[in-house]
């Protein structure tokens, strides 16, 4: 999907390492693993359906709202200011081009592990000795955030605009998410990705990929090549060994690492959790059927944001 190739990058950009889960009303939880295509994280099953056991728990309370917006400008209709009840006011909203969006959302959470040394000595032990058949180009959702309403809209075209009908006064940042009330959309010109008031949504995911050295001794090469899960899980079974003879500790250095061993047995493996650049996941698109298509970001003009979250 075009869009996403300008999309993903700028909502990575303004909110800490997150990308848009698309669609936002699929199902993900933290745990989950799968593969990213065409810019989008396609599910294909959890950690915890083999045995992973972690907590996840709300990181952030209260009644946040959260805006994103790059590109579009919304205008209030000026009579709003006496709303009565049953009044209803006229929100506009004009697309500054293909790929322009705006995520307006309200009691926003962000879920994510209790103790993170748990949680990647979890996914350590359940990927390298478990049946699980995670692919060589899996990744893991370690956070999602979900909002308890949400409108969310994305231009398909270079032009458009929008026309929406609220049952409340729109007032502060997130207004558009109807967290109040009711909201409609009542005309548009153009094509549109939109989700208008929308209750229980997820809206951003981080995704990492794990990232597993070979087994090395004090004769191997010390430096961290990547290998695949297979050939680790290779490496255990000629040990003859299980999970519960894992020696398995996190250690959170300048890269945090989980460092797995065999008692008596000489080697060591490392994996590490990687979160996942915006470069990758441009990289998993389909080239554009628009070949005319191409996405410009502008230094000094790359969006705004508005929110009462704090990202840790």
């Amino acid at each position: 999907m075009t869009v996403l190739r300008y999309l993903q990058p700028r909502i990575k950009e303004m909110s800490n390492g997150m990308f848009a889960n698309w669609m936002p009303t699929n199902q993900v939880e933290v745990g989950d693993y799968g593969v990213v295509r065409n810019g989008q994280f396609e599910r294909l099953g959890s950690l915890r359906d083999y045995g992973a056991d972690f907590e996840v728990a709300d990181a952030s309370g209260g009644r946040n709202k959260i805006e994103y917006k790059d590109r579009f400008d919304i205008k209030v209709n000026a009579g709003v200011g006496a709303h009565a009840p049953g009044q209803s006011a006229k929100v506009s909203l004009k697309s500054g081009g293909r790929g322009s969006f705006v995520y307006h959302l309200a009691n926003a959470v962000q879920r994510r592990p209790v103790n993170t040394r748990a949680f990647n000595e979890e996914v350590a032990r359940t990927l390298l000795d478990s049946g699980i058949d995670f692919p060589k180009n899996g990744v893991l959702i370690t956070e999602v955030q979900f909002a308890d309403k949400a409108t969310i809209i994305v231009s398909d075209q270079d032009n458009g605009s929008l026309e929406l009908e609220t049952s409340f006064k729109p007032a502060g940042d997130a207004f558009l998410s109807g967290a109040s009330g009711k909201i409609t959309t009542v005309a548009s010109t153009g094509t549109f990705l939109q989700w208008v008031g929308q209750d229980k949504m997820i809206s951003l995911i981080k995704i990492v990929i794990p990232k597993v050295s070979p087994p090395r001794g004090p004769d191997n090469n010390p430096g961290r090549v990547a290998a695949t899960i297979e050939k680790v899980r290779d490496w255990i079974q000629e040990k003859r060994v299980g999970a519960a003879q894992l020696r398995i500790s996190y250690q959170e250095n300048v890269t945090p690492v989980t460092v797995i061993s065999i008692p008596g047995a000489p080697g060591m493996i490392t994996m590490e959790l990687e979160a996942m650049s915006a470069a990758e996941i441009v990289m998993t698109m389909e080239e554009a059927e628009d070949s005319s298509f191409e996405m410009e970001i502008e230094e000094e003009d790359f969006g705004e944001q508005q929110s009462g979250v704090a990202y840790g």
